[in-house]
């Protein structure tokens, strides 16, 4: 006959000091991004974030170690986790809807295709996405997006997005997080 050893959801989890504080040096060697360069774009609500994914290691670890010591804080974590998880869904949702269709009225555009190829089109609008009063998940926000959506319907390369970041100076038009400078040529055209 074979015998299994069981545990009880109340028995308490020692937990490891050697791996918590493995997990939290590399959360805080994590954060040294930020101190090799001020172009990395950071926001919290990117599905592909990069930069929590760090802290969610010590934050899963914490979690394993803890869920099992009390079921009232279990089910009151579960309900923190789960509900905004939920909220958001729908508002990722709606978001992909909106760029679909205005990169289909892009697409679709064919005064577009009038313009000049010394010409500049500056880009105002769906920057970020709104939910409430955060602007999080960008569409407009990298030039390489705006070009990769406008490119082939467009003939000029002189394609930016005006972000609350950019300066317009001198006949430039200047995007200082990405380092790019638009010279303001022939005509300027405003999608």
């Amino acid at each position: 006959m074979l015998l299994l050893k069981t545990h009880l959801i109340s028995e308490r989890v020692r937990i490891k000091k050697s791996l918590l504080l493995g997990l939290i040096g590399i959360l805080i060697l994590s954060f040294f991004i930020y101190a090799l360069t001020g172009l990395y774009s950071h926001s919290v609500f990117n599905l592909g974030n990069r930069s929590t994914i760090y802290g969610s290691l010590l934050i899963a670890f914490l979690l394993a170690t803890t869920l099992t010591a009390n079921k009232k804080s279990t089910v009151f974590l579960f309900i923190i986790l789960l509900l905004p998880a939920f909220g958001l869904s729908d508002h990722w949702k709606s978001w992909n809807v909106h760029q679909k269709g205005v990169i289909k009225n892009i697409k679709n555009n064919q005064d577009l295709r009038k313009i000049g190829k010394n010409s500049t089109l500056i880009v105002t609008g769906n920057i970020y996405s709104r939910l409430g009063s955060f602007a999080h998940v960008e569409f407009f926000s990298m030039p390489w997006n705006v070009r990769a959506i406008f490119g082939d319907n467009i003939s000029t390369k002189n394609i930016i997005a005006l972000a609350p970041y950019t300066i317009i100076k001198d006949g430039y038009i200047f995007d200082p997080k990405f380092g790019e400078k638009y010279l303001l040529k022939d005509k300027v055209y405003i999608y």
